[in-house]
């Protein structure tokens, strides 16, 4: 009696042709110049959903020749930006090899006619030297409507505090909240890497005595603006603390009982 199911037989999965696959962060192998790559999603530490690129085989004679099945990798996410960007540093080995997979990527979905994520001309131009940008701290934790930046040199990052029409739920109709939004982040500022421009928060959880719990798409780069500003905020407080110290008039303490 024979049996169809042969444990000795590999299966193969046929691979797709469409780049469009990878660049949503979809499942299944896809063939590209010669060679295949796959998505694997993975949980971060922060319990954030990754979505991983793999090589999974590149033969002889293709561009990424030697990356097959190693543990290299590029995000769908880095890949939706018109540059490399990466944590790792530039001079290991881990960061040029996942930049050889990010440039020959890069390339195909831009040939594909992929737009990759990047400021609008008019923002693009937006620096902080063009803009009416305040450094003022203390109108940006009250909440002041405006443009901000608190770095005195580059690289810099610019911040508005507006406000935004949204969806009340509660109550059905649309509720105007005031909110801090990322405008741009120079490469090599330390929030550069972390958060989008576009990303906001509600202004009033810097008011709060934890870090919120962020939801949705942009809850990782939220987290990172979170941080950021908090951390700009109880250094300001430090410092009008210490300034009060030093401008209350000292009183000297009389013994009365030393008057004659």
């Amino acid at each position: 009696m024979s049996s169809d199911k042969n444990p000795s037989k590999k299966i193969v999965v046929s691979a797709q042709k469409d780049p469009k696959i990878l660049w949503e962060g979809w499942s299944g192998p896809v063939e590209i110049g010669g060679m295949r790559f796959h998505v694997v999603k993975e949980k971060t530490n922060g319990a954030e959903l990754k979505k991983a690129i793999y090589v999974l085989d590149a033969p002889p004679g293709t561009e990424l020749y030697g990356l097959g099945g190693s543990d290299v990798y590029v995000t769908v996410a880095q890949l939706h930006f018109e540059e490399f960007r990466s944590r790792i540093p530039e001079d290991s080995r881990l960061y040029k090899e996942a930049k050889c997979i990010w440039d020959f990527l890069h390339r195909v979905f831009v040939e594909a006619g992929f737009e990759t994520v990047k400021p609008s001309k008019a923002r693009a131009r937006a620096t902080p030297a063009s803009l009416n940008v305040s450094a003022s701290v203390k109108d940006f934790v009250a909440g002041i409507l405006g443009v901000y930046c608190f770095d005195e040199h580059s690289p810099k990052a610019v911040f508005e505090v507006k406000y935004v029409s949204l969806d009340d739920k509660s109550e059905q109709s649309k509720k105007d909240v005031l909110v801090v939004e990322l405008i741009l982040a120079e490469t090599g500022h330390p929030i550069c890497e972390y958060c989008r421009p576009k990303t906001y928060m509600f202004h009033k959880l810097l008011a709060w005595g934890k870090q919120p719990n962020f939801k949705g798409a942009r809850a990782g780069d939220a987290q990172k603006l979170w941080e950021f500003l908090a951390d700009k905020v109880v250094e300001h407080r430090g410092m009008e603390t210490a300034h009060e110290r030093q401008t209350v008039p000292f009183i000297p303490k009389v013994d009365c009982h030393s008057i004659a």
